[in-house]
């Protein structure tokens, strides 16, 4: 009936929500383009994300029947493939189709939004710098997440980014840190 080619869905990361979406999408994307059906050049991605419409049907009654069969196999595999990334609370409400699926966790997830900026901003408030690694790195993922949601439009002005930092440094840099302020000439 189907080719089921490398699509463990135990392999592929569950949704949390925006802060994990793009890796979410990509993955759940490669895992719905290797679902194929024997008969059909369609994969679960044809029949749930792509943006590309589907083949228009055949008019012959049997190949209409084949060609619909075909659909459903694959739209009901894109459905439990996508489901079983989601964790029970993102997928309380009723789908018609993969498609709606899909589209409702982009919309949700996958738009930089008010959702996108509340989760990075969350993960600013609560970053810490760990005193067992390099800061360099940590700090330089503080700026990427920073940047983020300043590319969505939303404002988070300089002074508070570099107080949200000083705050996240460990206990061991308190001196560094008055020495910083005190050397401010404004916040």
């Amino acid at each position: 009936m189907s080719a089921n080619i490398g699509t463990n869905s135990n392999a592929l990361p569950k949704l949390s929500g925006a802060k994990n979406y793009d890796t979410w999408a990509r993955r759940v994307k490669n895992a719905l383009i290797l679902i194929q059906h024997k008969d059909s050049t369609l994969t679960a991605w044809d029949v749930s994300g792509s943006s590309h419409p589907l083949p228009t049907l055949p008019i012959d009654p049997t190949e209409l029947a084949k060609e619909n069969a075909i659909r459903m196999t694959l739209k009901l595999q894109a459905t439990a493939l996508i489901e079983s990334t989601l964790p029970d609370h993102m997928i309380q409400e009723e789908f018609n189709s993969p498609r709606d699926l899909w589209g409702k966790m982009k919309l949700n997830y996958g738009v930089r939004g008010p959702t996108f900026v509340y989760e990075r901003l969350q993960s600013l408030l609560n970053f810490k710098v760990q005193d067992t690694q390099d800061p360099s790195g940590q700090i330089a993922e503080f700026v990427a997440t920073c940047s983020q949601i300043t590319a969505t439009g939303a404002t988070l002005h300089d002074s508070l980014q570099t107080m949200m930092l000083l705050s996240a440094l460990p206990a061991r840099m308190e001196s560094t840190i008055g020495i910083i302020l005190a050397s401010a000439a404004k916040v």
